[in-house]
């Protein structure tokens, strides 16, 4: 049997042998299910967690795309010889399932060394589901002796909760409460069969998200929440994410589940959020209301802007609940506040009829057709939406020298159709609405499919307060910037999170001689003629791949 600093390697159909007996323990570097012909093995023999497999510091697990079978992990999993700091990577890029049936450990039962965070990075395409728990590592070691986990790739973790559920919860004592993060894929918190019903994960583990999903699966006997609230709350880095609550197999009639968030205040430039559970009319303003009811509870304890605009100190437009509608939070209180979409919440929208004039405000302007914005020096508003069936066209001030149009956000619903939306420059060009220096936002969910957002207006540089605004696309619709011309002020790098952006100048995406880095991930920069990102050679753009990639493309 292979030993410490081995590798095993399974590719054969185990001559009847498929359940692996690890006796009193076994360590190892590196387990590798390689080829079709690997059977499905299972290792550890006996009860789930009898016995212990160990893996030597930096190891890990892989399953290659081409193995056909389900893997299973009968035994305990131990991260790691002694107390350092460590990481162990696991990546299914199989079809099959890679199951852990029982907890995973982070360290031995007497370890040695300065006490460290264990990262446990588990990635790949493919799906992998832990029953048991991340714990610390036993209780003979400190208590910094945690488990950090981190979730790379397209596939989806789950945990079920199903063993050593008692264990789960309270901070120190309970399971590992290092910080979570989800760059891709999802990580689902599965209560459908849990033994528990609170707190799959711990409770006190900060969250990062980068791109990826987090979903909240509820049992369907039971109410069943997940707290992330005792700790730091939720860290939104750049990317496109998604957090979920809803019912085992989308039944209504089960008790919703809950996730409670904390604090939702972290949110950096590049990262933009749909909120998956709220109640919401997903038919045009203006029309009968068809509502989609909650599929389950989603809070925080950040509280919203006069409008109940869910805003963080230095972002306005940072989420969505589904394709249709900004997220909204009242606008005082304590303790956690449910998320809500903004028309379920009176008020929260500002009508602007066809052919009307939106007023210089702090208001989230919900477009009924074409609409103009007053000249001023600046004009502001929080957020615009399109959700209305036609091509209709939002017009910024006559401006001139030093004019501005301040805005959050731009959301365009597939209730558009098949038709393009416009914001169009009456000589005013657009800049971030938050008024302090340093990166700001503007946002743009484009959700319709069926049509185009063009954007005939440039982006801006605020030099009366150092403001760099950033534009960031998310939505698997397309904005095209061609419109906007060929001069910017805008010294703020772009970030493009899902769908298209279309350009035929590198101006349009920012300052030439800036040269403000382009970040891809999930979206895809499309020039729609010859074009070069450099400054007549200089100034070349840097160009950064995020978790989730994405294109540059050409198209006429």
């Amino acid at each position: 049997m292979p030993g410490t600093g081995d590798t095993a390697t399974f590719n054969g159909m185990g001559n009847g042998k498929t359940t692996i007996d690890l006796g009193s323990g076994v360590t190892i570097l590196n387990l590798l299910f390689n080829t079709g012909s690997a059977t499905a093995y299972t290792i550890g023999n006996g009860a789930v967690g009898s016995q212990a497999l160990t893996l030597n510091n930096s190891g890990g697990i892989t399953l290659n795309s081409t193995v056909a079978n389900n893997e299973l992990f009968n035994a305990a999993i131990v991260l790691g010889t002694d107390s350092t700091a460590q990481s162990y990577t696991n990546v299914n890029n199989s079809a099959q399932t890679l199951t852990f049936a029982s907890s995973i450990y982070g360290g031995p039962s007497a370890g040695s060394g300065t006490a460290g965070t264990k990262t446990l990075v588990m990635g790949g395409s493919g799906n992998t589901v832990i029953s048991g728990s991340l714990l610390n590592g036993a209780s003979s070691l400190p208590a910094t002796t945690t488990i950090a986990l981190t979730k790379l790739g397209a596939g989806t973790l789950t945990f079920n909760g199903t063993v050593d559920a008692s264990l789960l919860g309270g901070g120190a004592g309970g399971g590992a409460y290092g910080t979570v993060t989800v760059n891709q894929g999802t990580l689902a918190i599965d209560f459908s069969n849990a033994g528990a019903a609170f707190d799959l994960l711990n409770s006190y583990s900060p969250v990062f998200l980068g791109g990826g999903t987090l979903q909240v699966i509820g049992n369907a006997a039971n109410a069943s929440t997940q707290n992330f609230n005792n700790g730091s709350g939720m860290t939104v880095n750049p990317g496109f994410n998604v957090i979920s609550a809803g019912p085992n197999g989308g039944n209504l009639s089960d008790p919703l589940p809950t996730l409670n968030l904390g604090s939702f205040t972290n949110q950096t430039a590049g990262s933009q959020t749909m909120f998956v559970g709220p109640a919401y009319d997903n038919n045009a303003s203006g029309a009968t209301a068809n509502l989609v009811p909650a599929t389950g509870i989603i809070t925080t304890t950040t509280l919203g802007n006069q409008n109940k605009l869910l805003w963080p100190n230095t972002r306005q437009a940072i989420a969505t609940v589904g394709l249709y509608n900004w997220a909204s939070v009242v606008t005082s209180g304590t303790g956690a506040q449910s998320i809500l979409a903004g028309d379920q919440v009176s008020g929260f929208y500002t009508t602007v009829a066809n052919g009307g004039t939106a007023a210089n405000n702090d208001l989230n302007y919900d477009l009924l057709g074409n609409a103009t914005f007053n000249n001023s020096k600046p004009a502001y508003v929080d957020t615009i939406r399109f959700n209305v069936s036609g091509a209709f066209t939002a017009t910024t001030g006559a401006g001139g020298s030093g004019y501005l149009f301040l805005i959050g956000g731009i959301l365009v619903t597939p209730n558009v159709g098949p038709y393009n939306a416009t914001l169009a420059s009456g000589g005013e060009w657009v800049a971030g609405a938050y008024t302090s220096a340093g990166n700001c936002p503007i946002d743009v969910y484009q959700n319709n499919i069926a049509g185009k957002l063009f954007i005939n207006t440039p982006f801006y540089y605020y030099s009366s307060t150092a403001r760099a605004t950033c534009y960031v696309k998310g939505g698997a619709g397309t904005v095209d910037l061609t419109g906007s011309g060929t001069s910017s002020g805008n010294y703020g790098a772009p970030y493009l999170n899902g769908g298209c952006t279309v350009i035929n100048n590198n101006t349009q995406i920012g300052r030439a001689a800036s040269a403000a880095t382009l970040y891809l991930n999930g979206g895809t920069l499309v020039a729609s003629g010859n074009t070069t990102l450099d400054n007549s050679g200089a100034n070349l753009r840097p160009v950064t791949l995020l978790g989730n990639g994405g294109g540059l493309a050409a198209a006429t």
